[in-house]
């Protein structure tokens, strides 16, 4: 049997050895050119002096430009930008003097026919045999982009955390303080450097650990069982007790809590004061799920702005409709999180051209409860959450979630409702081209008294026909 098992790998091995072609043959030509002609990378082929000699069509799709108008020219003919010809020069230098210098592979952006300015790696070797050099390069746009965007939220977010006026700590599973902002460096005494990496029962007085462990450690297993906000004491450097009230939240998706300590030792604050610090504590919760509007944004694009002009829309509404200045305050912050829920809707689904089946429909419309649930345990000043959760009812019943109709729904989610509708209307979405101002407008006045509250309806009119309102 192993003789058997020999003779046959020796004659798959003659086999083979006659299938192979030689470099130069015709066959091994043709695969050569069906390789370059059909691979799914831009590539070209330049001289030594960098004049195009060959492109493939997958060059010609990125470009923009047909092979008629590459071959016989020079590659600086097309947008590549002065920072990578610089680079490209340097480079090609090197090639003809110190070749170990020149990298086979690099970072350039180049702007393709219509403009668009975009990142690629270029990869470059000498055809054996020739001075000709072959080019092929990889398209690395989205990635930057989203690098880009990430370090942009990621600086957002920092910022929030370093002028929360507020004492803000991130503090572990373990217990462990990874994160403290300025002002609990100036409350505490302590540099950061000195708390971060520490358990914080280090800062805690002992007759208050054991509470705020027990709620440490349920506030992971079970978050509604435990308080968002209590009073308590912390130690700071000099061994003083500092009094106040702590808010402690979990980041959404981690193990990790964002917690606030508010410091309200010094007795001799006036009542106003310590309502200004109450109040820094709801923009501190307001800017937090905030974030959480950002986060759906980067996901979600076509709707980046919709919560803010839909809130600055609703603000002004309620403003015309002469309405309290603190319902106007609270308006304007559920507006912003009105769509908050749909941070749980794949992002597929929230950005795919054309219209969505019955099923993708039916999974949008949870974002009303969705957001609900996110928001509900925040301790607003105003019920924002049950006006996110009533911000898609209609006056005729035919809303969602609950079907309510008429003065069951608050006047708030009435107002944020036509705010939307108008909104949305008059801006692209991945389905439809905007629809414009004027038909938004047709839309509202059309359904007066059956979907739309009547006055917020007025309200929205007179705004854009009377006083000329305008999205920022």
């Amino acid at each position: 049997m192993g003789i058997q098992h020999s003779r046959l790998r020796e004659k798959n091995k003659e086999r083979a050895h006659e299938k192979a072609y030689s470099p130069e043959s015709p066959e091994c030509i043709n695969i050569y050119q069906e390789v370059f002609n059909n691979i799914k990378m831009p590539i070209i082929v330049t001289d030594k002096n960098l004049t195009i000699i060959m492109v493939n069509p997958h060059f010609e799709r990125f470009s923009g430009f047909s092979q008629i108008e590459l071959l016989g020219k020079s590659i600086w003919t097309f947008g590549i930008s002065e920072e990578s010809r610089k680079k490209i020069e340097e480079n090609y230098s090197y090639r003809n003097t110190e070749p170990q210098k020149s990298p086979a592979k690099y970072e350039i952006t180049i702007r393709d026919k219509e403009g668009k300015l975009r990142n690629w790696v270029l990869h470059n070797s000498i055809l054996p045999g020739s001075e000709d050099i072959v080019v092929a390069l990889q398209d690395i746009t989205q990635q930057r982009d989203a690098e880009s965007r990430f370090t942009a939220s990621e600086n957002y977010y920092q910022t929030i955390f370093e002028n929360t006026g507020a004492a803000t700590l991130l503090l572990e599973e373990d217990m462990t303080i990874s994160q403290v902002n300025k002002e609990c460096e100036k409350v505490l005494g302590y540099k950061k450097e000195k708390l971060i990496g520490k358990k914080w029962t280090k800062i805690v007085p002992e007759s208050f650990a054991e509470k705020m462990k027990t709620y440490h450690n349920m506030r992971r297993k079970d978050p509604l069982s435990v308080p968002l906000k209590y009073k308590t004491k912390l130690i700071n450097k000099e061994g003083k007790l500092r009094n106040g009230q702590m808010a402690v939240d979990l980041i959404p998706g981690t193990k990790t809590s964002v917690a606030t300590f508010i410091d309200l030792t010094e007795q001799s604050r006036t009542v106003q004061e310590m309502e200004n610090y109450l109040k820094k504590m709801q923009r501190v919760l307001l800017q937090a799920a905030n974030s959480l509007g950002t986060a759906l944004e980067i996901r979600d694009p076509y709707t980046a702005g919709h919560q803010r002009k839909v809130a600055e829309l609703s603000a002004a509404i309620a403003k015309e409709m002469g309405l309290p200045g603190h319902q106007c305050e609270g308006i304007a912050a559920a507006a912003s999180l009105h769509d908050i829920g749909k941070i749980t809707v794949p992002s597929e689904i929230l950005s795919r051209p054309g219209e969505l089946s019955e099923l993708e429909m039916a999974i949008v419309r949870t974002h009303c409860q969705t957001g609900y649930e996110i928001i509900k345990d925040i301790e607003f000043a105003w019920p924002v959450a049950e006006i996110i959760l009533q911000h898609h009812e209609r006056m005729d019943g035919t809303g969602y979630p609950n079907g309510m109709a008429g003065k069951e729904i608050l006047l708030e989610a009435r107002i944020i409702a036509v705010a939307d509708v108008v909104e949305a209307m008059s801006s692209h979405r991945p389905y439809r081209p905007t629809l414009g101002i004027k038909k938004a407008l047709e839309e509202i006045f059309n359904n007066k008294g059956v979907l739309y509250d009547p006055d917020v309806v007025d309200a929205c009119l007179r705004l854009f026909k009377e006083k000329n309102f305008k999205f920022k």
